[in-house]
């Protein structure tokens, strides 16, 4: 950045903030996470938040071909120690900061298809989508795309807030 001799930021030290905070406590953490809540998908369609590397249909489909592959080693070869994975204890996936719901959409979408196509039952995957703004879980409640997943029970949504104790289910695996 340069300045105009005399310009009084030209003599100015920078600003210390804070020192030995965690992030999720950090006034960046906060900034930002109050941004999203008071924007909600706002914030991808009208601010411009660049979202393609993580919401793109190529990602999507290497993600469910690992996680099917994943779910299919689980099957052959249970580990002692572990419940086998069934309705009741399912192969729990957490997304984090799932904002537009796109890569959930795209991901199950392909999870799915892999999964029939080699017999294996949907029920064995739950996949949970968390933000940390209700207006988000709000618009996915009621998000077309999303409605066949959610009815089947492979769906859900939770709050997810970084560094403050989790609501979340704790029946199964989560990966």
């Amino acid at each position: 950045m340069s300045h105009t001799p005399g310009d009084p930021a030209e003599n100015q030290e920078p600003t210390l903030l804070e020192t030995d905070v965690p992030l999720s406590q950090s006034v960046i953490w906060r900034l930002q996470r109050d941004f999203y809540v008071q924007r909600g998908l706002k914030a991808w369609n009208e601010d411009m938040v660049p979202s393609y590397i993580t919401n793109n249909p190529f990602i999507a489909e290497i993600y469910a071909g690992i996680v099917a592959a994943f779910l299919q080693d689980c099957l052959s070869h249970p580990q002692r120690g572990f419940s086998p994975l069934s309705r009741q204890t399912p192969l729990r996936i957490l997304e984090l900061g799932a904002g537009t719901g796109k890569f959930s959409y795209l991901f199950l979408r392909k999870l799915t298809a892999l999964l029939q196509s080699n017999n294996l039952p949907l029920h064995l995957v739950r996949y949970c989508m968390t933000d940390t703004a209700e207006s988000l879980l709000a618009e996915w409640r009621v998000n077309a795309y999303l409605q066949e997943f959610l009815s089947s029970g492979v769906l859900e949504f939770e709050i997810f807030q970084a560094g403050q104790q989790s609501q979340l289910n704790t029946v199964g695996r989560w990966w």
